[in-house]
């Protein structure tokens, strides 16, 4: 994700900048994969920014990082504790739990003691999230 630069067309009263970093990862992930909207246009929800994010769907987003964090605390800790920083962890959430088939929990750190399975089986129990545009409200 080192090309992709999240539209955070918000003040800095917003309540995005509050976030913990993992949730902002996550939402960081959850736009630079378009929500898996499957709009034509694979930039719509980053052209919209965050502030599109209603603030049920933010308060849902955050339920979930929050539910995430506290099933997966022990290892969190542990993983952050190897120097895997909270925003990756955010983004590999996302992005396990959308399924996406890629090397997630990706440093070499989290091989050990099978941490990074144990984060994998943690998130996909989740299932996918859905997140669609109406208008120009992002909806989760």
């Amino acid at each position: 994700m080192t090309q992709f630069k999240l539209n955070v067309n918000v003040d800095s009263s917003s309540p995005f900048h509050d976030l913990d970093a993992f949730t902002q990862g996550y939402i960081e992930a959850m736009f630079f994969t378009n929500g898996d909207t499957g709009d034509e246009n694979e930039d719509l929800l980053n052209e919209l920014g965050v502030a599109a994010i209603t603030p049920e769907s933010m308060k849902s987003i955050v339920r979930d990082c929050e539910r995430f964090k506290k099933e997966a605390a022990a290892l969190l800790e542990e993983a952050t504790g190897r120097g895997y920083s909270a925003r990756f962890l955010g983004i590999d959430f996302w992005q396990t739990r959308q399924g996406y088939i890629v090397e997630l929990w990706f440093e070499e750190v989290l091989y050990e003691d099978g941490l990074s399975e144990k984060l994998t089986d943690i998130a996909r129990k989740f299932g996918a999230a859905t997140v669609c545009v109406c208008g120009d409200e992002i909806i989760y």
